[in-house]
């Protein structure tokens, strides 16, 4: 028996329990068969234990395989609502993320803006291929806005080694011949799958740029198109030419180049819309004389064609606005005649009520009014027999009461003085301790005194004290030899970041501890490349220490067992730290010497050698034992761009040694628990450090299909790291889908809401998420979407509020990320809202 690729049914409602309808069958041998759905009556498969799992990780048309299935009792062929067969979610795993792909028949979106109009919905945040013409071409990614859907080219990692902004086109006849294209019966529709991108790499098929317009043109801003040129005149189209032509002279390789022919066409198209040609007309024509004379000219000669164009736009605009406008009015007037059926049928019930109440009524005085002061008088008499029994029960527990009290109050007397004789016991017990100990250090007082080698213990004692007061060298030096770097045999460079971070996950999994997946991995290197200071948060246990000492030990700068230290250091901080001093050290006037801290960072910072050329790490342990914007205030301006480059006054009167330089090869990696014993994070400081929170509950992917000798056996350079993983914000960019999408965020965020205050996301944040998201998508291969976890680790941090306006704001977003299918931030904001709603209505990420 293989393995059975099933779907969720659409209409289950039971968050508990629910039914999958199976697909297909997946042999042994990696292929593929439909199965018959009367095999498996009564709506597929029963989930009878642990159905929240599915639901939460898959998504309603995503096919996922169920590993083991077994047969009821035989009540489902009596009760057509049990089904024969049942299954738990535990059973339940993912595809292999290049198996059964998506075929949808319909038409190529537009090459130069990705756009396609279709009356049907496409998956969502699912990789497909579309079916056009003969042709299979993909893979593709779709979002929607409004009522169109914008396909971009998928970034995730295939077997297909296609180039950036490429995709794969097959022969749709040559597919069928191999049998790699199925088609199955889901949910009554028949859809299409090609069966893996594994097989299919062998097959013969065309690698097709379809870049598009907007980013051609940022393709070819990174070869200096257009720098240098003087500003466009009323010649704007002449001048756009000669710009062209001069960058063909310029890069004569390039002079045939087909993107080269799409930018010319793709300039002049924007140059003739209507919205860059305003723009066109704001930034070159407006602002000077011969623009004015030039527009005025042509305003005049072209007047009617203008009027025209235009009065033809607001009809068209008109029309579409009265279509728009009567479909609400249909739609109103439905819903008002609803309302008017659901009106006529409560006021019919009313007029029932009315009669009914008048009969009642009709009833009630019909009794006479002997009858109703009789029924009075035997109420009274009642009340009043019951009254006179509790007010002797009353008096009863009163007396008893009292009776207690006096018991007690005896009591307490008792336990008092018994707790005042333990207590004087052993206060008596200590002091006889002391005047043992008293007598104990006289006695050898008194030896000492009258020993001979009190001079020599003199000496020595005068010995220490010079040593510890030490002689006025600024430079103190670690008496520890730290270790050569072994440099790694392969250069790390773009092309195999990919094979670079599962070389960092094989030396994870070697070791005990918590296992990573691949997209974990590619975060964790990400930010704590781009970023000078990156926060591990999360429960006690999850491995937060471990993980910053298995990096430094996987990036080969830890220098080995029984060696130095060489480019690691792990800072344990502790309670009460509140200046540079107690990480750093200070400067003795009075002895004229600098004290380094116990921590060591001082000495790490000051030494320089050759391990300068690779990462420099540094691990703060338990960060926020102490307030951490406050022992650590020197290096906090250096987390923004302008500040790398800032020094550290140590206040050293030696002008040579005052300074402390902090290489741009140095990170920071700070741990932290939230609990009673802790400091709070300040906003400062959480607008400068992305939070990475460590769960629990890990679910390890397989990835060894990708897993190899790379040889990374080695350190590498921190030039080859930050070209591979760091970019300036300035270079970095937004793939179309994830602006649309930050944007709803933001929105949400920013939005007035009665009684609360917005949550502020700064410029900072904007471009580290940019930033991230860029290297990411580049890096390929992840499962989430790096949007994903840019908003939870940069965003969601700067949660903070209270109150039932702040509740509102939150669950819009949490609906918002819901219908992006973002789905870690959502169930991290999930966990926010519900822990606020037990404490008080106060909502806080940490």
């Amino acid at each position: 028996m293989g393995r059975l690729i099933v779907v969720k049914d659409s209409t289950n409602f039971n968050p508990d329990f629910g039914n999958v309808i199976p697909v297909a069958m997946e042999h042994e041998d990696g292929s593929f068969k439909s199965v018959n759905i009367t095999d498996f009556p009564n709506s597929g498969i029963f989930i009878s234990k642990e159905y929240r799992k599915i639901d939460e990780v898959f998504k309603d048309d995503e096919l996922f395989i169920i590993t083991e299935w077994h047969v009821t009792d035989n009540e489902w062929q009596e009760n057509k609502r049990k089904q024969k067969y049942y299954s738990k979610g535990e059973w339940a795993e993912r595809l292999e993320h290049n198996a059964l792909i998506p075929v949808i028949k319909m038409p190529m979106p537009d090459i130069d803006t990705g756009k396609v109009s279709l009356g049907y919905d496409l998956p969502k945040n699912i990789s497909f291929f579309i079916e056009d013409s003969g042709a299979v071409s993909g893979p593709f990614n779709a979002t929607k806005d409004d009522d169109d859907w914008f396909l971009t080219i998928s970034t995730v990692l295939t077997p297909l080694n296609l180039p950036t902004d490429h995709i794969a086109k097959f022969d749709k006849s040559l597919l069928e011949d191999s049998g790699e294209l199925l088609r199955f019966e889901v949910r009554g529709v028949l859809r299409t799958f090609i069966t893996s991108l594994k097989k299919i790499e062998r097959a013969s098929f065309e690698k097709v740029d379809y870049i598009s317009a907007s980013r051609l043109i940022k393709y070819y801003a990174k070869f200096g198109f257009g720098k240098g040129s003087s500003t466009l005149g009323k010649n704007e189209a002449n001048k756009l030419t000669q710009i062209i032509d001069a960058f063909k002279k310029k890069s004569k390789a390039m002079d045939n180049d087909e993107r080269l022919k799409r930018l010319e066409k793709v300039l002049a198209e924007f140059l003739d819309d209507e919205g860059y040609g305003k723009a066109i007309i704001e930034d070159f024509l407006q602002d000077n004389v011969e623009g004015r004379k030039y527009l005025d000219g042509y305003f005049l000669q072209n007047k009617d064609l203008l009027i025209k164009e235009k009065i033809e736009e607001i009809d068209a605009q008109t029309n579409a606005k009265k279509e728009q406008i009567q479909r609400e009015i249909n739609d109103i007037s439905r819903v008002a005649e609803t309302r008017k059926k659901e009106l006529e049928e409560i006021e019919q019930g009313v007029e029932r009520a009315r009669v009914d109440a008048s009969l009642e009524v009709k009833r009630i005085q019909e009794q006479s009014a002997e009858q109703a002061h009789q029924s009075l008088l035997e109420k009274q008499a009642l009340l009043a027999n019951q009254n006179t029994e509790l007010e002797q029960k009353i008096k009863k527990n009163q007396n008893l009461l009292e009776e207690i009290l006096e018991k007690n109050q005896d009591i307490e007397n008792v336990v008092r003085l018994k707790e005042e004789i333990t207590f004087q016991q052993r206060t008596n017990q200590e002091k006889q301790k002391e005047i043992i100990d008293l007598d104990r250090t006289l006695e050898r007082q008194r030896t000492l005194i009258a020993s001979p080698q009190l001079g020599e213990k003199l000496t020595e004692l005068k010995t220490l004290i010079q040593m510890l007061n030490g002689k006025p060298d600024y430079e103190t030096k670690m008496d520890v030899k730290a270790s050569q770097l072994k440099v790694s045999e392969v250069e790390l460079t773009k092309s195999n970041r990919a094979e670079y971070i599962h070389s960092l996950l094989d030396a994870f999994h070697s070791e005990e501890g918590r296992q990573f997946t691949y997209d974990e991995m590619v975060n964790l290197v990400i930010s704590t490349t781009q970023s000078f200071l990156t926060i591990l948060s999360g429960p006690p246990g999850t491995g937060k220490t471990s993980t910053a000492i298995r990096l430094a030990n996987a990036l080969h700068i830890d220098g080995g067992e029984g060696e130095g230290a060489a480019n690691f250091l792990n800072v344990a901080v502790g309670r009460g730290w509140v200046a540079g001093r107690d990480i750093l050290g200070f400067y003795n006037s009075l002895k004229d010497v600098y004290q380094p801290s116990r921590s060591g960072l001082y000495q790490f910072l000051r030494n320089k050698d050759s391990s300068d050329n690779f990462l420099k790490l540094v691990l703060l342990d338990e960060a926020n034992l102490s307030s951490v914007e406050h022992y650590w205030s020197d290096f906090l301006g250096m987390c923004d761009t302008e500040g790398a480059k800032r020094r550290i006054d140590l206040g050293i009167p030696d002008i040579g040694q005052r300074f402390l330089e902090v290489g741009p090869q140095v990170r920071f990696i700070a741990t932290i628990n939230n609990d009673a014993t802790t400091e709070k994070l300040s906003p400062r400081l959480i607008d400068r450090a992305p939070i990475i929170t460590l769960s629990e509950d890990v679910s390890i992917e397989d990835v060894s299909d990708f897993v190899g000798d790379c040889g990374f056996n080695g350190a590498i350079p921190i030039a080859q790291v930050n070209l591979a993983f760091n970019i300036s914000s300035g270079e970095a960019d937004f793939l179309p889908d994830e602006q649309a999408v930050l944007e709803q965020v933001l929105a949400i965020l920013s939005a007035p809401v009665s009684k609360t205050s917005s949550i502020h996301i700064s410029k900072r944040k904007i471009n580290a998420i940019r930033r991230y998201c860029f290297v990411a998508n580049e890096v390929g291969g992840m499962r989430n979407r790096p949007l994903d976890y840019a908003i939870a680790q940069h965003i969601l941090p700067a949660i903070e509020g209270y109150g039932a306006g702040f509740r509102e704001r939150l669950v819009k977003l949490e609906q918002k990320l819901t219908d992006l299918d973002l789905n870690m931030s959502r169930r991290a904001l999930k966990a926010i809202i519900e822990e606020g709603d037990s404490y008080a209505d106060t909502y806080s990420y940490f």
